[in-house]
C-alpha cells in the first residue's frame, strides 16, 4: 500500500516555561553552558482527510503537554530533546460522508532552535526564533461508530442519525438516535478498508516559529506554533488507497 508523504499535518500551539541554569553572560564562550529544562501546555489541531465540521471538535478537548531539555550550541542556536503527548479529534458530517476519529499522540523528537535576534535585533527581552527537527510518534486511532448499547449509527440525508440505514426495507421503523462521542472502536482492528494491522508508529518533521520572553537570567517564557509534517496517511484511518466515500486526498 503506497503512502503519500506529508499527508497529515499536526499543528501545536504551545506556551512553554523554560528554566535555565546558565548565568547570563556577554559571550557564549565565556560562560559555563548548562542545560535548560522546559514544560509547556498547548492545543493540537489536525489537517488531513477527515475535516472537523461543527463544534464537537473543540480545541478545548485537544490539550497537549510537552517537556523538553535543551543545551546551547552558540549564542544563537540550541540543540534539544522533547517529549510530547496530546489528543486529536476529527469529525466530518456531510450528506454523503460521515467520518470521525480520536487518537492519542506520544512523540519524542530532537530539534535545533535558532534565535533570530541577530536579524531583527528587537531587544534583549523578546527574541523570535525558529525550530526544525526529527520526530518519532505513536498514535492509536479510535472511532465513534456505535452507541453505548452497541447499535451502529446510520446517517440519513436529512441530517439525522437513526438505527437503520436509509435504504433499508424497514426504514420507516428506524428510530432517531444521537452520537455519544465515545470513541470506543479500534479503527485499525475494524479493518474498514482492508489495510490490515498497519504500523501505528511513524515519523514526522516538526517546524516551528515562536517568540521567547526572557523573564530573568534563568527563566524564560515562550509562545510558539509548530507544524508536524507526518510521513503516514493513516492517523485518521482514512487513506487515498481507500474506496468510495472513505477515499482520502492524494496529497
Amino acid at each position: 500500500m503506497s503512502k503519500p508523504i506529508l499527508a497529515k499535518t499536526i499543528m501545536l500551539l504551545a506556551c512553554l516555561f523554560a528554566f535555565s541554569y546558565a548565568q547570563a553572560q556577554d559571550s557564549f564562550a565565556s560562560k559555563e553552558v548548562k542545560p535548560s529544562l522546559g514544560i509547556g501546555v498547548g492545543v493540537l489541531n489536525y489537517y488531513g482527510d477527515v475535516n472537523s465540521i461543527g463544534n464537537q471538535s473543540s480545541l478545548l478537548n485537544q490539550f497537549a503537554y510537552e517537556f523538553h531539555v535543551a543545551r546551547k550550541l552558540s549564542n544563537y542556536s540550541d540543540l534539544g530533546f522533547s517529549f510530547l503527548t496530546g489528543t486529536m479529534i476529527g469529525n466530518e458530517r456531510l450528506p454523503d460522508r460521515n467520518l470521525n476519529f480520536r487518537t492519542d499522540i506520544y512523540s519524542i523528537s530532537v530539534y535545533g532552535s535558532f534565535n533570530l535576534d541577530y536579524i531583527f535585533n528587537w531587544s534583549d527581552v523578546i527574541n523570535p526564533y525558529i525550530t526544525i527537527g526529527f520526530e518519532s510518534f505513536e498514535y492509536n486511532n479510535k472511532g465513534d461508530l456505535v452507541d453505548a448499547n452497541g447499535s451502529m449509527y446510520y446517517y440519513w440525508n436529512d441530517g439525522t442519525v437513526r438505527t437503520l440505514p436509509q435504504n433499508s426495507p424497514l426504514a420507516n421503523q428506524a428510530s432517531l438516535m444521537e452520537r455519544d462521542y465515545k470513541y470506543e472502536t479500534d479503527l485499525r482492528a475494524a479493518n474498514l478498508d482492508g489495510f490490515g494491522k498497519y504500523p501505528q508508529l511513524a515519523i514526522a518533521v516538526p517546524i516551528g516559529l515562536g517568540i521567547n520572553l526572557n523573564v530573568s537570567d534563568r527563566v524564560s517564557f515562550k509562545v510558539n506554533s509548530t507544524f508536524h509534517y507526518t510521513f503516514t496517511d493513516l492517523i485518521d484511518n482514512v487513506s487515498r488507497d481507500g474506496a468510495g466515500n472513505r477515499k482520502g486526498n492524494n496529497l
